[in-house]
């Protein structure tokens, strides 16, 4: 009795990561992760535990959403303490900002990347300029 518990308990373990893992990492539930779950699910043919294995799937996908989306917020928060209340020497080399934390970062409404900048070909060319004193 107890071997059907365990292997029960270890369904129950798996879907859940399995529904933590596509909230986490927004995988589409085509595919592998739906192959993934058909291969769990199938093996048992009680509705009950197929019906319990589908909640604990549903609650691990929102608990991996919530967890993602907390932990982006949660980045953004300690990046925004962090050039808040540290003051940085003159002989500090290291980055206060990790590279992800500067992948994740919302843009502001007007803000122009970094990277764009005006061509040369659109400038007034000199001559039209006026005069110049030498």
């Amino acid at each position: 009795m107890s071997g059907t518990n365990e292997r029960v308990r270890e369904l129950i373990k798996r879907m859940y990561t399995l529904g933590y893992n596509v909230g986490y990492h927004h995988h589409s539930e085509i595919g592998w992760v739906l192959d993934t779950y058909n291969a769990l699910a199938g093996q048992t043919d009680d509705a009950r535990l197929k019906n319990l294995l589908r909640q604990y799937y549903i609650k691990g996908k929102d608990d991996g959403e919530k967890r993602r989306k907390h932990g982006v917020h949660e980045r953004a928060a300690k990046k925004t303490e962090t050039n808040k209340t540290s003051e940085l020497s003159d002989y500090e080399t290291t980055p206060s900002v990790s590279a992800a934390d500067t992948l994740l970062q919302q843009p502001g409404v007007l803000s122009i990347p970094d990277n764009i900048m005006q061509t040369a070909l659109i400038d007034l060319p000199m001559n039209l300029s006026g005069f110049r004193l030498i």
